[in-house]
């Protein structure tokens, strides 16, 4: 998790440093994050959509946070780069927020032609060893929240659902 901390803090200080912002959540760590992916995803054709707003403050450690969110755009951020040809190139962001429960759902395209995941999936990527560690840092995260994570694997795409209990 040290690692993710890392990326956290770099990750706000070049989108802050590079005055970046265009979406606004109502929580600095996730503008950070969606904002530097909807950056860095202009020069490959990516798209980032944004839905939903946190209007009150999350009662989840931000290092947690940053586990999960770094994790899981960075994982939609590298499969949109993969992507079939012809395939829209749009990360769909959901986000909701209640008085129990954060919720958030990344929806990306992918390549068709792929091992399908499954629950047990930790990596795609064919150097097991080195790969995989966030995913598992994400469900270990989320189970400390009472939450629940969810990979729902379509033809050509897929959609992470990850909620977390916040009263």
């Amino acid at each position: 998790m040290e690692q993710e901390l890392l990326i956290c803090g770099t990750t706000i200080y070049h989108t802050y440093e590079n005055n970046t912002w265009v979406f606004d959540t109502g929580n600095d760590i996730l503008n950070a994050f969606i904002n530097y992916y909807s950056n860095l995803g202009k020069e490959a054709g990516i798209i980032i959509q944004v839905n939903g707003y946190i209007n009150n403050s999350l009662s989840i450690n931000e290092m947690h946070l940053c586990t999960v969110i770094s994790n899981i755009l960075s994982n939609a951020y590298e499969a949109t780069l993969l992507a079939d040809e012809g395939l829209s190139k749009i990360i769909e962001i959901d986000i909701r927020c209640g008085t129990k429960f954060f919720e958030i759902a990344v929806k990306n395209p992918t390549q068709i032609n792929r091992p399908r995941l499954t629950k047990n999936i930790t990596t795609s990527k064919s150097d097991k060893n080195n790969h995989g560690y966030g995913i598992k840092n994400i469900k270990d995260v989320i189970k400390a929240y009472d939450g629940d994570f969810r990979l729902i694997d379509n033809a050509d795409s897929v959609t992470v659902k990850a909620s977390m209990r916040i009263g």
